[in-house]
This record gives structure tokens, C-alpha cells and sequence, in this order.
């Protein structure tokens, strides 16, 4: 894993507290997933990454959820711009999983 997934899973963790945390882990995970299928949405459609940290710098406080959306941003960039659907639709569920997936196995109960 590394350093900044592992930040993902940090900030995550932060969004969760200690009651029903089985239930709010799935829930967190889910909306860090949503956020990541975004972010690669807004890539693979040809969104400016400047647009997209603008966006992240004017509408959102800082604190732990800002700086993993700027790391899924970055981590978004560093994949190639697909240009045929099948290929777009599938960068877009691969990085969902990516972040699903990571916040579940870095959370624990």
C-alpha cells in the first residue's frame, strides 16, 4: 500500500466514530468510493485537474476529508485519459474499487 492511499484510509478513519462502526465503516467506505468514482469520471471526461483542485480549495475546509479528496485527484491524474467507453467506464470502477477497497481493509474495528 502506499503512502498515499495509506493517507485515504487515515482520513477515512477520521470520518468514523466508535459507535456502530461496522455500519459507519461500510457507509464511509462507500462515500470515499463515490468520491473516488468522481474524481476519475471528471478525468477520463477531460476535466482540468487545476479545475478540479480549485474546485477542492474554494468548497471545502481544511482538514482530513480535503486532503484525501487532493490525493485522489492527484492519484486520478496518473492514470491515462481512455477514449472508448468500454475503457472509461472501466478506469472509473477500477478506481472506485481501489479506494473502496482500501478504506475497508484499513479501517479497523
Amino acid at each position: 500500500m502506499n503512502n498515499k492511499t495509506k493517507l485515504v484510509i487515515v482520513a477515512a478513519s477520521l470520518l468514523v466514530s466508535s459507535a456502530s462502526f461496522a455500519s459507519q465503516k461500510l457507509d464511509t467506505c462507500k462515500i470515499v468510493a463515490t468520491a473516488a468514482s468522481n474524481i476519475m469520471s471528471g478525468r477520463q471526461n477531460g476535466v482540468e485537474a487545476a479545475e478540479v483542485y480549485e474546485k477542492i480549495e474554494t468548497k471545502m475546509k481544511d482538514g482530513p476529508e480535503k486532503n484525501m479528496m487532493t490525493i485522489m485527484v492527484g492519484d486520478a491524474y496518473q492514470y491515462p485519459k481512455m477514449h472508448s467507453q468500454q475503457f472509461i467506464d472501466r478506469a472509473i470502477a477500477e478506481f472506485k474499487n481501489k479506494y473502496f477497497i482500501a478504506c475497508m481493509m484499513g479501517m479497523k474495528e
